[in-house]
């Protein structure tokens, strides 16, 4: 199993991160690693979509969206070959006005090489995306 963690805090309007995390076509504005993200239908528990990413040696991958609870998280779930892959978004707020952005990655499989690789792959700009969303959110 691969699992990473990571949490950035800043000064940020919390409707202005919803606001990009509920639309995907603003996606690839905060994760440099997305061409474009295509949802069938509305930001919503059980929607699925396909991200297509900007190295076109990566193949599109279909996702689902799960535990979705506006302004507070929400998870995408993508599963192929025998590969399991959970993104989990979270923003919590603190009294002095800070808001803090914590995503997690957990990629589970059989192949544990295919699993580390995948994962790695995918942290790979993590924190930096997460930046980057509170740099357009303040």
């Amino acid at each position: 199993m691969f699992k990473k963690e990571c949490i950035v805090m800043g000064k940020a309007d919390i409707d202005k991160v919803w606001g990009l995390y509920a639309n995907v076509s603003k996606w690839n504005e905060w994760d440099k690693s997305i061409d474009k993200v295509v949802l069938n239908g509305d930001f919503k528990n059980g929607a699925t979509g396909t991200m297509f990413f900007i190295k076109k040696d990566v193949p599109p991958l279909s996702f689902a969206l799960k535990d979705i609870i506006e302004k507070e998280r929400f998870i995408t779930i993508a599963e192929f070959a025998d590969i399991y892959v959970e993104h989990d978004h979270g923003i919590v707020t603190s009294s002095n006005g800070e808001i803090s952005i914590q995503h997690s990655i957990t990629v589970q499989g059989t192949n544990e090489n295919m699993v580390q690789g995948i994962g790695a792959s995918i942290a790979t700009n993590l924190e930096e995306s997460m930046k980057a969303i509170l740099v357009l959110s303040s």
